[in-house]
């Protein structure tokens, strides 16, 4: 534990001195040097540094902002700091801009400036950042660009824009980000990427992004086609990406796609074809996606899906058949399919009559499909119920 005091308040903080001391702090194995502050109270103050050893180089920065005008000099010493966290206390969250002496931090690996309620823009010279991994902007609710050099961070692994809701564009540079994995952008909140109305192409290159979060962009209308280059991908969340009309074909190509969300996707009437090309995918959710009305449609494309296991649809509540043709009823449905929500599609007046063919079904929820009658005769529902599937259903 280290303290400092000073007359204008009193710094308390817990700081790393040995390399093995790390995994207790952390709670983990990771092995960064990271230096935590907790702010027992500030009215005042300069930068705090931590002590000089090679092995703790990390530091946070907090300063009466009331006339902060940025950090002007930044010393031999604190050019070797990897972790700048700006972040969580009132005296920083209003400040106008981050200063652009911040770029002789060359060794940053992680820059944390979330809940900076005020900036409009990071500065331009991030680009000289090239050891940065992490880039954390949540909840900065006025940035409205990211600068065109961001592309220059060649080893960004991790970019987050959570509820930047005045967020425009991504610059056409993020193509570069060669290492990016996670990019999330959206909600934790009820905000969103608002301003946020289509990706750029070169989101394509990002060739080993493996999670792509874009919850809430309510305003979101396209994805590019090069979407479907992200062959790393395992994970798209676009929950309630509500004005999105259609997604490309290219979709299809997204081998490695495991979990896809497209909950509340309000726009989406119909899905590509192509999707019951994705190997992998394990789990599709389509809840409250009021715009789907052509359920055999529908069920063309999922349960080709072959490695599908859990289909969440409930809410559907405009699908008033799943059934198919008996030119599309020959070929094997849903092969891997353990839970199946159909709660609450409220028009809903028939279901597939051969469901005692899906020999995996565990689950299968049919509550509130007020529509749907005569269960009770229905061979499909009575077979599984016999096979000791739980079968949820209205007693009414």
């Amino acid at each position: 534990l280290f303290s400092r005091s000073n007359e204008r308040g009193v710094i308390k903080k817990t700081m790393v001195t040995d390399r093995e001391d790390t995994s207790p702090v952390l709670g983990g194995s990771d092995q960064e040097m990271v230096l935590r502050e907790i702010y027992e109270s500030v009215e005042g103050g300069s930068s705090f540094r931590s002590p000089s050893e090679p092995h703790n180089r990390a530091w946070f920065t907090s300063s009466d902002i009331t006339c902060w005008q940025g950090i002007e000099e930044v010393d031999p010493v604190d050019q070797q700091v990897t972790i700048l966290k700006l972040t969580g206390h009132v005296l920083v969250e209003d400040i106008p801009r981050l200063p652009v002496s911040l770029e002789k931090l060359t060794h940053l690996v992680e820059l944390n400036v979330s809940k900076l309620y005020g900036i409009t823009s990071l500065f331009d010279s991030i680009g000289l950042l090239t050891q940065l991994r992490t880039l954390n902007c949540t909840r900065c609710y006025k940035l409205q660009r990211l600068p065109e050099s961001l592309g220059d961070c060649v080893s960004l692994q991790t970019l987050i824009l959570t509820d930047c809701e005045s967020l425009e564009c991504l610059p056409d540079s993020i193509g570069k980000l060669s290492q990016l994995t996670w990019l999330k952008f959206g909600a934790d909140t009820t905000s969103g990427c608002n301003a946020m109305t289509t990706l750029p192409a070169s989101i394509g290159k990002c060739h080993q992004l493996q999670e792509l979060d874009m919850t809430k962009c309510k305003f979101l209308t396209t994805l590019p086609k090069e979407i479907g280059s992200l062959v790393n991908l395992t994970e798209l969340n676009l929950r309630e990406c509500k004005a999105l009309g259609a997604l490309p074909l290219e979709i299809g190509n997204l081998h490695n796609l495991r979990e896809c969300s497209l909950s509340k996707c309000c726009g989406l009437s119909v899905l590509p074809p192509s999707m019951s090309d994705l190997p992998h995918l394990k789990r599709l959710n389509l809840s409250k996606c009021t715009g789907f009305t052509d359920g055999e449609g529908l069920l063309q494309v999922v349960s080709k899906i072959s490695s599908l296991e859990v289909l969440n649809m409930r809410g559907c509540k405009h699908l008033v058949t799943l059934t198919l043709s008996e030119a599309e009823d020959d070929g094997i449905m849903f092969p891997l399919l353990r839970e199946w929500d159909l709660r609450g599609c409220k028009k809903l007046e028939s279901v597939p009559p051969m469901l005692e063919s899906f020999e995996t079904l565990q689950w299968l929820d049919l509550r509130q499909c007020k529509n749907l009658v005569g269960l009770e005769e229905h061979k499909g529902v009575q077979a599984l119920i016999a096979a000791g599937v739980k079968v949820l259903k209205d007693d009414n």
